[in-house]
């Protein structure tokens, strides 16, 4: 995670970091949630639903500085995420 967040600073471009984790309360997300959180990741209380698999997640997100200007809502950061699957999966 050194190595990313490492990476990700000297781009200048990137603003955070933002992963997705099994919003499902059983000790193996939470397990999860807690490796990320860490990792220096806040949770957010937003659930998201993709309606091509049966899971629910939830958004976590890493600044790269305290003057970051990225937004700190789940819902917001689906967007971000969204944006990416159309960009990553596009034939």
């Amino acid at each position: 995670m050194g190595a990313i967040r490492q990476w990700a600073k000297s781009d200048g471009r990137v603003q955070g970091i933002i992963v997705e984790v099994e919003a499902e309360d059983n000790e193996e997300n939470r397990s999860r949630i807690r490796f990320w959180e860490r990792c220096g990741f806040t949770l957010t209380d937003y659930v998201h639903r993709y309606v091509w698999v049966p899971e629910t997640y939830r958004a976590m997100y890493a600044k790269l500085d305290s003057d970051s200007s990225m937004p700190e809502d789940g819902k917001r950061l689906f967007g971000h995420i969204t944006s990416y699957h159309n960009r990553a999966f596009r034939k």
